[in-house]
C-alpha cells in the first residue's frame, strides 16, 4: 500500500482472501472510501509483494516475489524490466522502498545486497557492511528525516525461560553501504509489524506485529532516535501482516487488513480500515543558557509571538548596541557544525566568560534597529515536515567592556515549530 502523490490517492494491490487465495485486485483510497479499479492489464495474483511510489516518474512500482516489476500509472498496469535479485523475502513482505532523495527504487535482498532501479536500468550493489538479523516480514521504507531508505530489525525474543531479548535496530541505506541508524529497546515484537513515515508526526510510526506465536498488543509507536509509545484514545485490534502508509495531503496515516488470533485460537484475516490522526503540536519559545557582558544582552520573542507554521515570529535583543547586533541560527544546541560539543567556551578568542550556545548553520543574520531593542522577523514555512522541528538562536553585539574582543553574547532561544 502506497501514497500516489500525483493523484493524492492511496494504492493497494493483491493480498489474499479469507480462504488464502491470492488476489490481483487494485484498490484506491480517495480519503473517504475504497474504489475497486478494473484496469485492462493487471499483474498476476500475489500475496507476497512490495510496493513503493516512484515520485520522479509518477508511477506506483510493484515488485512480485519472482522479481517481476510492474508499474501503475493510475489507469493500467504495465510490466517493466525484472529485478535481477529475484525472490527476496518471498514468504512475507518484500523489502521495497523508493529513495526520493536519489530517485531510485530499492529492493533489499536477504544477503544485504540492494538492487536499484532508476526507471531504465537495474544496478546491483553489494554493501561492505551486512545488515544483521534479517527478519522475513520486517519493513523497508524511506525516512524523510534521514533522507535514506531504512530497514527496521525488530525487537527479538531469544528465550522465554529465562527471558532474553535484544532491542530493535534501524539500518539506513545510502546507495553504497548499510549503516546503523539507531538502536534501542522497545516493543517485544519479532515480525509482521508495519512501519511508515508519518509527515505530521515528524517520524517513523510502527504498529502491530507478532512474537512468533500470535499478534500481540495494539500500541502505536514512534521511532525518532528511540522508540516511544504514542497514547491514543482508541486503537485497532492487535494484528500482523497489515498494510500501512502515510497520507501527507490529509494529514493521516492509513492502515488496512492483516491477521489476528480469535478467541478459538484461529487465525482470522481482517478487512478493516483505520486512520491515525496525529494531534496538532503547539508552538513554543524557551530561553536557555546564559549570555555575557555588562549589561548582559537578552534575546526573547516579542509580545507573545510564537513560531506557528505558516506565520512569522519576531525576536528582539535588548541591551545590545543599537543597529549592529547579529544573530546566529542553528538546528541543534548539542553539537557545533564546526566540530565539538555545545556549549563551547569562547575564551580562546578573547571572549572570556562567553559561551557559544547554538549551531550556526545560518550565521550573521542582521537585526533591524528599534527603540529599546533590535528585532528580526523570521518567516516559518507552512510545511508539515517542519512540524515539531526546533531552531536555536543566539545574538552577538559589540560591547567594549564585555571582554578583550569587545563582543557580548545573549542567552540562547529555542523555537519549537508547531501548528497553533
Amino acid at each position: 500500500m502506497v501514497f500516489d502523490s500525483v493523484r493524492s490517492r492511496i494504492v493497494m494491490f493483491g493480498g489474499r482472501s479469507a480462504t488464502s487465495v491470492p488476489l490481483n485486485d487494485t484498490w484506491e483510497w480517495d480519503g473517504s472510501d475504497w474504489i475497486l479499479r478494473t484496469p485492462p492489464v493487471s499483474p498476476p495474483a500475489q500475496s507476497a509483494n512490495g510496493m513503493a511510489f516512484d515520485s520522479a516518474r509518477g508511477v506506483t512500482a510493484l515488485v512480485l516475489a519472482n522479481g517481476a516489476l510492474w508499474e501503475w500509472n493510475g489507469t493500467t498496469w504495465s510490466q517493466a524490466t525484472t529485478c535481477p535479485g529475484g525472490v527476496s523475502g518471498a514468504t512475507g513482505r518484500l523489502r521495497v522502498a523508493y529513495d526520493s532523495n536519489r530517485s531510485r527504487l530499492c529492493v533489499a535482498r536477504d544477503d544485504s545486497t540492494v538492487d536499484e532501479w532508476d526507471g531504465t536500468t537495474w544496478t546491483t550493489i553489494t554493501s561492505p557492511v551486512a545488515v544483521q538479523s534479517w527478519v522475513g516480514e520486517s519493513n523497508f521504507t524511506y525516512d524523510p528525516g534521514l533522507a535514506r531508505c531504512v530497514f527496521h530489525v525488530p525487537f527479538k525474543v531469544l528465550s522465554y525461560n529465562p527471558y532474553l531479548a535484544i532491542g530493535w535496530k534501524l539500518w539506513q541505506w545510502d546507495g553504497v553501504a548499510w549503516s546503523a541508524a539507531s538502536v534501542g529497546g522497545g516493543v517485544a515484537y519479532s515480525s509482521g509489524e508495519a512501519i511508515s513515515p508519518c509527515t505530521r508526526g515528524g517520524a517513523l510510526m510502527l504498529y502491530g506485529g507478532y512474537d512468533g506465536y500470535a499478534p500481540t498488543g495494539s500500541q502505536t509507536w514512534r521511532l525518532s532516535g528511540g522508540m516511544q509509545q504514542v497514547a491514543t484514545a482508541k486503537s485497532p485490534r492487535g494484528r500482523s501482516g497489515h498494510a500501512m502508509c502515510d497520507d501527507p495531503v490529509r494529514g493521516v496515516m492509513l492502515m488496512f487488513g492483516g491477521w489476528r488470533i480469535d478467541h478459538l485460537n484461529q487465525s482470522v484475516l481482517m478487512n478493516d480500515t483505520w486512520q491515525f490522526v496525529v494531534p496538532p503540536i503547539p508552538a513554543s519559545a524557551e530561553l536557555y543558557g546564559a549570555g555575557c557582558g555588562a549589561p548582559v544582552p537578552s534575546l526573547d520573542v516579542v509580545g507573545g509571538s510564537r513560531p506557528v507554521l505558516g506565520t512569522s515570529v519576531t525576536v528582539a535583543l535588548t541591551g545590545g548596541a543599537p543597529g549592529v547586533a547579529a544573530l546566529a541560527l542553528g538546528f541543534q544546541k548539542d553539537f557545533s557544525s564546526l566540530g565539538g560539543s555545545l556549549p563551547i567556551p569562547m575564551g580562546w578568542l578573547g571572549m572570556n566568560g562567553c559561551w557559544l550556545l547554538t549551531g550556526h548553520e545560518v550565521p550573521g543574520m542582521a537585526m533591524t534597529p528599534g527603540v529599546g531593542a533590535d528585532t528580526l522577523v523570521i518567516a516559518i514555512p507552512n510545511l508539515l515536515t517542519l512540524r515539531s522541528a526546533q531552531i536555536y538562536l543566539q545574538a552577538f553585539t559589540p560591547q567594549v567592556a564585555a571582554n578583550a574582543a569587545g563582543v557580548a553574547f545573549s542567552n540562547g532561544l529555542q523555537l519549537s515549530l508547531g501548528e497553533f
